[in-house]
């Protein structure tokens, strides 16, 4: 995407960009050197409890708002919305960015909210049948997201990284991009500039090696049949390709946030 029409649409200001990270581990990896350069992250301060979450998106509301959002994993689950306050709140972020038509990219935890911020189901893959997806998979582009600049050269047989149990409908009016046999909707855009990308290209295999360790010590989180040092193995090689794709997914965020700018004047 060409770099001189973001660099145009550019104000004196830079763009300022909401970050929210679901946990302490998860990071914008290889996507913070492509935005961090060209925009101000705002991280929201969702380790530091409820409150502080609450009056965090509230300032950032009152005080301009965002040219975009960038919504990231987590351990928390969509379908337990009623009972957790921190994904209300970014809920309302969500909300709030969509009203504001600026661009918004959601991943993994991000993509499921997005989803029900459109009014999509997200549903417990359990309950369709489906199991848990953790580890390398591969997912096939939709006929839409061949041709999404988003998406743009990326290889299907490349295994991405997958890390989830519930999943979600998608959105009326939104393209499928990409699928899978296990999980119809593993990527999606709704609009001129919003993402929903349930699997990781974000990924280092530092954060892989980091997840399994930290995750998989928390009650519960038993994946069955997962090989995680095997999973841990393989992520030296395929991240390599996955920030290939990163990069493309990311220069045209930018190109977006350019474009969403440009428009509103």
């Amino acid at each position: 995407m060409p770099q001189s029409r973001f660099a145009d649409a550019r104000t004196a200001e830079p763009s300022r960009v909401a970050v929210v990270a679901h946990t302490r581990w998860q990071t914008l990896g290889t996507l913070e050197p492509i935005l961090s350069p060209a925009c101000s992250l705002v991280w929201l301060p969702v380790r530091e409890g409820v409150l502080a979450y609450r009056r965090a998106v509230t300032g950032l509301l009152e005080d301009g708002g965002m040219d975009a959002l960038v919504m990231l994993d987590g351990p928390q689950r969509v379908v337990r919305l009623a009972e957790d306050e921190v994904l209300q709140e970014s809920l309302r972020l969500l909300k709030a960015a969509r009203k504001a038509d600026v661009p918004i990219l959601g991943v993994g935890l991000g993509a499921e909210l997005l989803a029900f911020a459109l009014g999509a189901q997200v549903w417990e893959g359990r309950t369709r049948g489906r199991e848990k997806e953790l580890g390398w998979v591969r997912v096939d582009l939709t006929e839409r997201g061949r041709v999404d600049p988003g998406l743009r050269g990326f290889h299907e047989l490349e295994p991405v990284f997958a890390w989830h149990e519930d999943s979600f409908d998608l959105p009326e009016g939104a393209w499928r991009l990409a699928s899978n046999r296990h999980y119809p909707t593993q990527a999606f855009r709704h609009g001129r500039w919003r993402y929903g990308i349930e699997f990781h290209l974000e990924v280092t295999a530092q954060m892989v090696a980091e997840w399994v360790d930290r995750y998989m010590s928390r009650p519960g989180c038993e994946y069955r049949g997962a090989d995680l040092d095997e999973i841990v193995q393989k992520a030296a090689r395929y991240c390599v390709r996955l920030e290939e794709k990163a990069q493309v997914l990311g220069r045209h965020f930018l190109w977006l946030m350019g474009q969403s700018r440009l428009e509103k004047g």
